[in-house]
């Protein structure tokens, strides 16, 4: 089989290069690219098994040629070693034979739309390119034969969409960023946009592009009117791309210009900060609210800087983003760091915020005891003398049923100091039911055959649900627990720095007053957004994490990149807030670096003689790292660049000079 096309010209090579990353649809072939093989077989002197698509959906001229030059069909070709999606479920997938391997990738792709990344590498003249398979759709055998067109969905408002459409203003296409300029379609809202001039690519913004002289009048219609009128349907397949079903094209741009408006011309002042748009996430069946309500999530941020300025308590801005982008994105969030540096205040601050208070029962202040050593001593037991139920004094189980009782009021735990006890122990249930959905975290109390003579206040089971946020706050010192990586590999673990008593004299701390805004539950569901995880990963940021793992486990097989935590990864970018700009408050590749250093390094423990050569080691803190295989690849990896690493490199260097101190690292 051919695996590479030699090109010469550098202007084919850059239509490439912006060709790489591009999601198309498509279903498997009935043979290779030859006409030889079956559509799923092995490669021929290697244990790989290829899987052949043919693509359904629009694509670059460029790209076709390419393949033209490649294969004789109309195919690409996906190497099973390079896939991720369908081995998660399969652990034992490699050490399955070739001819399981072939039934394995046949069962999950037939009779499927397969949603799949370009990967195209270019090394000197010579250019190689395969699949990266991404999900897959059941199909209809009608869809299986049918032409689709690749349609962008953008997550801006309508108001600032319409308002950038002709002012020349970017619109990001996050997860569709190498369309070239004849785009002829973007969703949002419930609006299909149409009827472009020329596009051309945002300098300041790596996935905007902008309308240029948008001198003519722009069209919108409503898609679920367009999809009925055609009788086609659109294959939603993550936030920022869908595929519309289209035998005809013609047959929808007649209906296009039977159905559409003109887009008004916008003149909205560009510094005028529009209110979040209310879009699909926000939680269905919920009580009825006004949208015009929410209130915008940097303002939040804002506030919550100055309630903690107020307090005397000075954090990072970057670790408030943190903290609060890790409570939106998972239901447990460690905070730790030395003792005094406000852990516990910041997540008061933080309930205050959204109004939550003691008094209304809305938030439970719980210290940890170094006497609970199981779930009873927080939640409480069965009597099976006296047939009631009895809860611990701690009031958990209270704050748990009545946010059972109230689904749309917020609710917060703090966990004081909770590794002065081992919180595998205590916090058992907890660990196996917040993986679950929402709406499916049944905490048992006691069995459901069980009589009980209270069991109209306290029910045998109650639902963990999405309006309740847990925090616990850790000391890493001689009188606690060390944390399990079965804990580590379920939370979010912030760790504050402490900043610099000199910062104080060049602030105007504020009063506190009684007139700051307050926000709820609403609000904070809104800013919670619920795509696909994987999808906000560039494929070449998936290489980096394929890379990484294989470094790691190297030195120890039980650690590495796990499935777990690149989901949680993917959620923490989707949910990085905008600023006042409406620009993104966190960078991607920040959110990485946060995330390797609080939720990797932190696993990565043990002697010098264990990984030593992983880390490296240092007896003087102001000494070079140099022996680090960890972060000499952080450093000289090709995917990421490595002075995005900032808070990563410094945890390796702290580590290392913990193994060459004391020939352990924690």
């Amino acid at each position: 089989m051919k695996y590479f096309h030699r090109v010469a010209d550098e202007q084919i090579k850059q239509e490439l290069r912006d060709c790489d990353g591009l999601t198309i649809l498509g279903i498997l072939t009935v043979r290779d690219a030859y006409g030889k093989r079956e559509t799923v077989h092995s490669v021929p002197g290697t244990k790989s098994i290829a899987i052949n698509i043919k693509p359904l959906s629009e694509e670059p001229k460029t790209l076709i040629d390419l393949r033209k030059n490649l294969y004789s069909n109309n195919v690409y070709v996906a190497l099973d070693k390079d896939q991720m999606s369908f081995i998660i479920n399969s652990l034992t997938y490699f050490s399955k034979s070739q001819t399981e391997k072939i039934k394995h990738w046949q069962a999950a792709l037939s009779n499927q739309l397969i949603i799949f990344k370009t990967f195209i590498h270019i090394n000197d003249d010579k250019v190689t390119i395969k699949a990266q398979i991404q999900s897959i759709e059941l199909a209809t055998p009608k869809a299986l034969t049918k032409k689709y067109i690749g349609i962008p969905r953008t997550t801006h408002s309508p108001e600032v969409v319409e308002y950038a459409l002709y002012n020349e203003q970017p619109i990001d296409f996050s997860d569709f960023p190498n369309f070239n300029k004849d785009l002829k379609y973007f969703i949002c809202d419930d609006a299909l946009y149409h009827n472009f001039p020329q596009w051309e690519k945002a300098t300041d913004l790596e996935t905007g592009w902008f309308v240029a002289g948008a001198n003519i009048n722009i069209h919108r219609a409503k898609l679920a009117a367009i999809i009925d009128q055609i009788d086609e349907d659109l294959v939603e397949t993550f936030a920022g791309l869908v595929f519309l079903n289209v035998g005809d094209e013609q047959a929808l741009r007649a209906k296009l210009t039977e159905f559409s408006e003109n887009v008004p011309v916008r003149k909205v002042d560009p510094n005028v900060v529009l209110e979040p748009h209310l879009t699909s996430n926000t939680t269905e069946n919920a009580n009825p609210f006004d949208p015009t309500a929410l209130k915008a999530e940097h303002l939040f941020l804002e506030e919550l800087r100055k309630l903690t300025l107020s307090e005397n308590l000075l954090y990072d801005p970057k670790d408030l983003m943190n903290f609060h982008i890790s409570l939106k994105t998972n239901p447990l969030t460690v905070v730790a760091g030395m003792s005094g540096t406000g852990k516990t205040r910041l997540a008061k601050a933080y309930a205050q915020m959204l109004g939550l208070t003691e008094e209304k029962g809305d938030l439970l202040f719980l210290p940890i005891s170094p006497s609970y050593l199981e779930p009873s001593d927080v939640l409480g037991y069965f009597n099976p003398s006296s047939g009631y139920f009895v809860p611990s004094e701690a009031g958990l189980v209270d704050l748990l049923i009545r946010a059972n009782r109230n689904p749309y009021e917020m609710h917060m735990v703090i966990f004081d100091e909770m590794n002065l006890s081992q919180v595998e122990h205590w916090f058992a249930p907890f660990l196996s039911i917040l993986e679950k959905p929402e709406h499916d975290r049944l905490l048992r109390l006691y069995s459901e055959n069980t009589k009980c003579n209270n069991d109209d206040r306290y029910p045998a089971s109650v639902n963990v649900g999405a309006n309740i946020v847990f925090i616990g706050t850790i000391n890493l010192d001689e009188t606690t627990k060390d944390l399990s990586d079965r804990l580590l590999d379920r939370v979010n673990l912030v760790t504050l720095k402490k900043t610099g008593f000199m910062h104080f004299s060049t602030l105007d701390l504020e009063k506190e007053t009684d007139n700051r805004v307050v926000f709820n539950y609403h609000d904070f569901q809104n800013w919670k957004n619920t795509g696909v995880p994987t999808n906000a990963f560039k494929l070449k940021e998936l290489q980096f994490f394929d890379a990484l793992h294989q470094l790691i486990s190297k030195y120890d097989a039980q650690k590495g990149v796990s499935f777990r935590f690149l989901n949680r990864l993917g959620r923490y970018i989707q949910n990085t807030p905008l600023n006042e700009q409406g620009e993104l408050a966190l960078q991607p590749t920040t959110a990485i670096d946060i995330s390797i250093k609080q939720g990797l390094l932190t696993k990565i423990k043990g002697s010098k003689q264990q990984i030593g050569n992983l880390i490296g080691e240092i007896t003087d803190p102001k000494a070079e790292l140099v022996n680090s295989e960890l972060l000499n690849f952080l450093k000289n990896n090709k995917f990421i660049k490595s002075e995005d690493f900032e808070r990563t490199c410094d945890e390796i260097k702290r580590k290392a000079l913990e193994l060459g101190l004391y020939g352990y690292t924690n």
